[in-house]
């Protein structure tokens, strides 16, 4: 001990001197190393300030200093244990003599707070047979771990807390880096901070000693577990007994060229996969890379990445024993990095940005990896026996920090891997097609991602199956549109599937979704690309489509479209429904009249819609007879449709056609004349297809009706703005003539409207004196009219296709 003792002295210069208020002492050569057990950074040279001290305080104040530095290097000689002398603490990455070159193992971990889980995992990390040192950098918890340390490992001199002060949010690469930058062992045991071990991990996981080849195992992994003792002549003690007091089917030695690690793939349960980033490695193969590559500072990716690399610079990867490990439980929310939404989109996001960086590596970490300089002190103070080294915790700061992925990497690159990392997860983990996926901005994959996390999360099937999505493409006007919407939410309501309404714009209505509702609840598609029915054969080239079952309801399609196919209740399945019309289950309850028009009614219409249905409320909208005329023939009523026979079938065509002849404005005008002769206060809410007939009305009724002004009689946006206002206004009516055949008449109802009286069946002509032509499939269903009211007083019946028809 003495000769040693004096090396350091002779080798030290402390230079001590007054001035500002401050002891400064300069530290240099060997000194520093002794500095350097509290303040780990500082480098020969610097100057360490004590706190201000006036008058006699300040000598008083030198002389203790003073005598401090002489303590420290006398404890240091009588410390010469591995790891525990004075070049026991190197706070950077870099391979030599002073560190990593004593034989054994360093477990290193990093963590900010976790103080729960630390302290139910910290017992296991000292009760591993061959640890020699456990090195735990501390990255700005609050409280500090040091306490933690000394409450639950009181008097255990192997545990060296490192802290870190003044980070906002938690970079596993700078802290893992940290920590082996730390070590003094010649291999290294990295764990998560709610990892616990088995006594025998190490004994499972054995690297060679230094002076060892090893030789090929059967797997290619090293030597066989019966390989003498004289082979592993150059293990330490520690290493000796571990691998003398594993079982005899302990783990194969593995050649010098080879590391443990995690591997989700190997999981055997959901749990498991949280301990991909165990590893067992030496020292010098992960200096060697660089370490982790810390331009990843968010979470995700840092083992996998640190992984291929090892492999890549020629190291057999091996994966970690489960027997030996076990991940304590937590939530996502639990982690360090309060940001991370989506774990794994993360994960995918920073892999997809480093294919455009180049290779982390020692030289690129020599440039530009973290630096740290020591703070004003020790943090932590430890309330537990043990060696005063373990109490005193050195404090660091960073100095220098690499810049992160997201800097480096051009904003329209960023911005597309966010969007394919989104696209990955939702593909790969919950099944949806990335035919859908093409057409979804990021914000609407964000939507669907957190529903389905949520659904899953909340899911009352015990099977643990995924989430399985309904994809709704609705179609043709809005009345329909609004009637298989809401038939398809609910459903998927009833058999917990995630809802994607496809809502396109196309001749029939040229408003998207945004231009009606707000859309924070719901995820809609604007765009499309898949065609029927080619989609139905679309698993041979995507197996996501492989978990969908596909009903068309819309016959002009061809291709095995059909209205009306009865829909199994199959919860291994997601569904496409496309349709105009309401689904039908083989369960009649799985979609009801009543939860199909509570869907409806849940939807917001934008503030602008609001704000104009106020106006009419505000002129005594709940007082009114609401009016809805539908009469404008088929061949003048959609310009992009000059073939009405073609889009609806001739059948059809002629069942519509011959009803809004029944529905002209004549009919409605001697019903509302014969109202107000009844009642001379009576007065009325008009919603007409054409502005020329409201204009007429309100010429016939003066003072008497109020409707929607609009300058338009077409499908273009604007249009179909106000006709939604129109539906929510006649929803609010005290009684409703209306149109037979017709969906809008139909979503009134739906909305709130009062049993409605119907042009044709309740007052004026009936067309072809009272007989209406329908197709074969229809001939027993009704009117629409007829259905809604008894619907309506009946509850909770359910919807067929009496309700339907071939409405418009």
């Amino acid at each position: 001990m003495v000769p040693s003792l004096l090396r350091r002295l002779a080798s030290t210069k402390v230079g001590a001197a007054l001035g500002g208020g401050h002891l400064a002492l300069r530290i240099e050569d060997g000194g520093a190393a002794a500095m350097r057990r509290f303040a780990p950074s500082v480098a020969p040279g610097s100057p360490f300030k004590a706190r201000p001290a006036p008058g006699l305080v300040r000598v008083v104040s030198a002389v203790l200093c003073a005598a401090a530095m002489t303590w420290l290097l006398i404890t240091a000689a009588e410390d010469d244990r591995p790891g525990h002398g004075l070049n026991g603490l190197t706070m950077r990455l870099a391979a030599g003599k002073e560190a990593g070159s004593v034989p054994g193992t360093s477990l290193i971990a990093a963590c900010m707070n976790r103080q729960d889980t630390l302290r139910k995992v910290l017992p296991s990390w000292a009760a591993v047979k061959g640890v020699d040192e456990v090195v735990l950098v501390d990255w700005s918890s609050s409280p500090p771990l040091a306490d933690v340390v000394a409450d639950v490992l009181p008097g255990e001199d192997r545990v060296r807390v490192i802290r870190v002060e003044g980070e906002a949010q938690w970079v596993l690469s700078r802290a893992y880096n940290l920590a082996a930058g730390a070590s003094s062992r010649t291999n290294l045991l990295r764990v998560d901070c709610d990892y616990s071990l088995e006594t025998n991990f190490l004994a499972r996981h054995v690297l060679p000693p230094p002076s060892s080849s090893g030789s090929p195992s059967s797997d290619g992994g090293g030597s066989t577990a019966t390989e003498s003792s004289a082979a592993r002549a150059g293990a330490s003690a520690s290493e000796s007994a571990a691998a003398a007091a594993a079982s005899p089917a302990t783990a194969p030695i593995l050649a010098s060229g080879a590391f443990y690690s995690g591997h989700y793939g190997a999981a055997r349960s959901e749990n498991e996969r949280h301990m991909n980033g165990a590893l067992v490695v030496k020292r010098a193969d992960l200096l060697a890379i660089g370490g982790y590559d810390e331009r990843l500072q968010t979470y995700g990716w840092d083992d996998e990445d640190l992984y291929r690399r090892l492999v890549a610079s020629g190291l057999a990867k091996r994966t970690i024993d489960y027997d030996t490990i076990t991940h304590v439980p937590h939530g996502d929310r639990e982690r360090a990095q309060a940001s991370v939404r989506f774990v794994g989109v993360e994960i995918d996001m920073n892999a997809l940005l480093l294919r455009s960086l180049p290779p982390w590596s020692a030289e690129l970490a020599a440039e530009t990896r973290s630096a740290y300089t020591a703070g004003d002190g020790v943090g932590g103070g430890g309330r537990g026996g043990g060696n005063i080294m373990q109490r005193a915790t050195p404090v660091l700061r960073a100095t220098r920090v690499p810049a992160n992925l997201r800097v480096l990497t051009p904003a329209h690159e960023v911005t597309h891997a966010w969007n394919l990392a989104l696209g990955r997860r939702l593909h790969d983990e919950w099944e949806v097609p990335w035919d859908l996926l093409s057409t979804m901005d990021s914000s609407i994959k964000e939507r669907l991602l957190t529903r389905l996390i949520a659904r899953a999360a909340a899911s009352k099937s015990s099977t643990g199956m995924r989430p399985r999505l309904l994809v709704a493409h609705v179609q043709h006007g809005l009345g329909n549109r609004l009637r298989a919407y809401g038939s398809a939410a609910a459903y998927a309501a009833a058999t917990d599937r995630e809802l994607i309404v496809v809502w396109q714009a196309d001749a029939h209505i040229a408003a998207n979704w945004t231009h009606l509702y707000e859309d924070s609840a719901h995820v809609v598609l604007s765009s499309f690309l898949p065609k029927w029915p080619d989609m139905k054969g679309g698993a041979s080239w995507d197996p996501a489509w492989g978990a969908f079952s596909f009903y068309n309801y819309m016959e002009m399609d061809g291709g095995g479209a059909l209205k009306g196919q009865t829909i199994p209740t199959d919860p291994a399945k997601s569904i496409y429904f496309k349709g105009a019309y309401v689904m039908e289950p083989t369960s009649p309850e799985l979609s009801t009249w009543q939860a199909a028009n509570d869907a409806i009614r849940a939807l917001k219409p934008l503030p602008a819609v609001r704000a104009a249905v106020d106006v009419h409320v505000a002129a005594g909208l709940t007082d009114r007879v609401g009016v809805h005329i539908r009469c404008k023939s088929l061949a003048a009523d959609i310009a992009d449709v000059p073939d009405a026979d073609a889009e609806y079938g001739i059948t059809a065509t002629a069942t519509m056609q011959r009803w809004r002849s029944a529905a002209n404005v004549n009919a409605f005008a001697a019903e509302m004349r014969a109202m107000v002769a009844a009642k001379p206060s009576t007065k009325f809410y008009v919603a007409t297809d054409t502005a020329a007939a409201a204009v007429a009305l309100r010429a016939d009724f003066p003072g008497a009706v109020d409707n929607q002004p609009r300058d338009c009689d077409g499908r273009d946006a604007a249009c179909v703005v106000h006709a939604l206002v129109d539906l929510l206004c006649l929803a609010r009516t005290r009684e409703l003539l209306g149109s037979n055949w017709s969906s809008f008449t139909e979503a009134a109802v739906r909305l709130g409207a009062p049993k409605p009286r119907l042009a044709g069946t309740h007052f004026g002509v009936a067309p072809m004196e009272g007989k209406v032509m329908k197709s074969e499939k229809d001939a027993s269903a009704g009117t629409v009219a007829a259905a809604a009211i008894a619907s309506t007083s009946k509850e909770g019946g359910n919807m067929t296709r009496t309700a339907v028809g071939t409405a418009k």
